[in-house]
């Protein structure tokens, strides 16, 4: 069975108050303990200090140790104390107490000059002190039981014991309790992602200005969500984009065939045009599938990038004859300048599609007597292609604009191309960790500028 959280925080809050209060507990009994022997410890040595003073000033009246020892124990009553006056050689001379305990407290050979006995009644703490006057040596021995000691643990264990429980049982309502609190606003959200559908896009959770950790659980669930909500929307308008786009050469396809198929006896040549309308807007169809399938690999990162050792002079001319072809029909000039030989490692593909869509968009946008320049050069780490044309130009407001899908500029004459060129190209440019930029504004002409990093060859 899983637990909850708050059910999981009440246990592990009331397991720290066990483990707490029973660390502590057992620290206390050893204060406890250590403090009641030391307080016993203290009062034996304060009597038998005394004691011996007594013994000294009896030897000095009596001149005879058996009888000084007498007349010592009978001077110095002690309650609950067992005194003990011996020879150094272990023969009692008198003593204070029970017989027994007298006799074995004089028998014993000590450790220590305070030692801990035990004996029949019970364990002892015994200290001895040796003395000598007037020529004459003894010992004396005081024990003390510690029995009082004892109780005072049995009583400190049993408090102990009965409020253990209690402190349990508070510790676990308490934890109960700011566990809830605490919760209380992660179940409020949580109740509040639960309405949430695809009717309501723009909710959000309500964060609560706690300035803890779940205010910011709270602005990074609704951070996600606006990223989440910007990219549905981006998704829904490339999808309304794109059928906008395709829309146009359908229809005009279906209308091409649609006239020829209405009427009989077409001559060869009104076939032909028919025809030429359906390839027409065919091959712009295909272009833009393909641009259109590109973009979605590239947002899936299904396309990875494919390097090998080119040289990008031989590519760029490869890819001028190519435009050449629409150029001559606008009667628009294409030339080729800068570096030769310049070696480059990158995806030869992707790279010829960037270069036909740039020079693509600047044949279109140059009108019929212009010219289009492609310079290239080499600026140290970096390979550099700098595309100029004598077009209109892109006025600054739409120098960025023109990257975003499905934007076309009004051109200088016909344009069937779909808006998804420049994009496309500046995606391939990023994928070679270089950049695509529009360096100039109208009416001087556009002048698009690939910056791409050079590898080792």
């Amino acid at each position: 069975m899983t637990l909850s959280i708050r059910a999981r925080l009440t246990f592990w809050y009331a397991a720290i108050v066990l483990v707490v209060l029973t660390a502590a507990g057992v620290a206390m009994i050893g204060a406890q303990t250590r403090l009641g022997l030391r307080r016993l410890d203290d009062e034996l040595e304060r009597l038998v200090g005394a004691v011996l003073t007594v013994v000294a000033n009896e030897i000095d009246e009596r001149h005879h140790l058996a009888l000084a020892a007498k007349d010592a124990t009978d001077e110095i009553r002690i309650t609950s104390r067992t005194l003990v006056i011996m020879t150094t050689t272990g023969e009692a001379l008198a003593g204070n107490g029970d017989a027994g305990e007298i006799a074995f407290l004089a028998s014993q050979r000590l450790p220590s000059r305070i030692s801990t006995l035990t004996t029949s009644a019970g364990d002892v703490r015994v200290i001895s002190a040796t003395g000598s006057h007037e020529g004459h040596s003894y010992e004396v021995r005081i024990a003390g039981s510690l029995a009082g000691l004892a109780a005072e643990r049995r009583g400190l264990l049993e408090a102990l014991g009965a409020g253990l429980p209690l402190a349990l049982v508070l510790a676990a309502v308490g934890g109960w309790l700011i566990g809830r609190q605490a919760l209380q606003p992660l179940v409020a959200m949580a109740r509040e992602t639960q309405a949430m559908t695809a009717l309501t896009p723009d909710s959000r959770v309500t964060v609560s200005p706690s300035h803890d950790e779940l205010q910011q659980l709270g602005q990074a669930f609704n951070g996600l969500l606006d990223r989440l909500d910007a990219a549905l929307s981006a998704q829904r308008q490339f999808m309304a984009d794109a059928s906008h786009e395709l829309r146009t050469p359908v229809s005009v396809t279906r209308t091409a065939a649609q006239v020829m198929l209405g009427r009989e006896g077409r001559t060869e040549q009104e076939y032909r045009e028919s025809l030429a309308i359906v390839a027409e807007q065919a091959d712009r169809l295909t272009r833009m599938v393909d641009d259109m399938f590109l973009l979605a690999r590239a947002e899936a990162r299904a396309r990875p990038i494919r390097k090998t050792a080119i040289y990008l002079d031989e590519l760029v001319d490869e890819c001028v004859r190519a435009v050449r072809v629409l150029a001559e029909a606008r009667t628009v000039d294409v030339q080729v300048l800068g570096e030769r030989e310049l070696p480059f490692i990158g995806d030869e593909d992707l790279l010829r599609h960037l270069l036909v869509n740039v020079l693509e968009n600047a044949v279109s946008h140059t009108p019929a007597g212009g010219h289009v320049t492609v310079e290239l050069a080499d600026t140290g780490g970096f390979a550099q292609i700098v595309v100029t044309d004598s077009g209109p130009g892109v006025p600054f407001e739409d120098r960025e604009r023109v990257f975003e899908r499905f934007v076309r500029l009004a051109p200088s004459g016909s344009h069937t191309g779909a808006g998804l060129g420049l994009p496309i190209a500046r995606w391939i440019a990023e994928q070679h960790r270089g950049n695509l930029t529009l360096e100039s504004s109208a009416p001087a002409g556009a002048r698009f500028v690939v910056r791409l990093p050079k590898e080792p060859v």
